[in-house]
């Protein structure tokens, strides 16, 4: 598969729809039309070096990207809001 280098634009935030993470460094990515409209919008700029971008990110080791999306957020103290 053909891949692109990119890095996020100043003052911009995209979101990798294959990993559900935001990108915040340069990273290497699938030369699909989703990367393409984000070069033409200017969400992204081409990284031209190649020491700068890691290889394709990957989600955290033994967690699944599926299982990754699922995780909620949860709280501490009693129902009520209040700590016992």
């Amino acid at each position: 598969m053909k891949t692109l280098r990119i890095r996020p634009a100043a003052g911009r935030v995209v979101r990798d729809p294959d990993l559900h993470d935001l990108i915040s460094a340069p990273r290497v990515v699938p030369d699909t039309p989703f990367w393409r409209r984000r070069l033409r919008d200017g969400d992204v700029s081409p990284d031209p070096d190649p020491a700068s971008a890691p290889e394709r990110a990957t989600p955290a080791a033994g967690v699944s990207a599926t299982a990754a999306k699922s995780v909620t957020r949860r709280t501490t103290g009693t129902p009520d809001g209040g700590t016992s």
